[in-house]
């Protein structure tokens, strides 16, 4: 028990140091995602498909609120 404890805990350790060593990467500005046709893409993809799920939940919640009121 104690050899695994103390694996887990090595490996941990390890992810948590290769983790702290990559580059952190700046978030991209509005303009420069408008002028790069793949994100722009992306954008509007993702943008679609929030819309379409925040329907989808609220048509299960419409319809649990129903179920309720029966």
């Amino acid at each position: 028990m104690f050899k695994q404890t103390a694996l887990l805990f090595v490996c941990a350790l390890a992810l948590a140091a290769c983790d702290s060593e990559k580059p952190k990467t700046t978030p991209q500005s509005a303009e420069a995602r408008a002028d790069n046709p793949m994100l722009k893409f992306q954008d509007e993809t993702v943008g679609k498909a929030e819309k379409e799920l925040n329907k989808g939940l609220e048509n299960t919640q419409q319809r649990l609120n129903d179920a309720d009121k029966q």
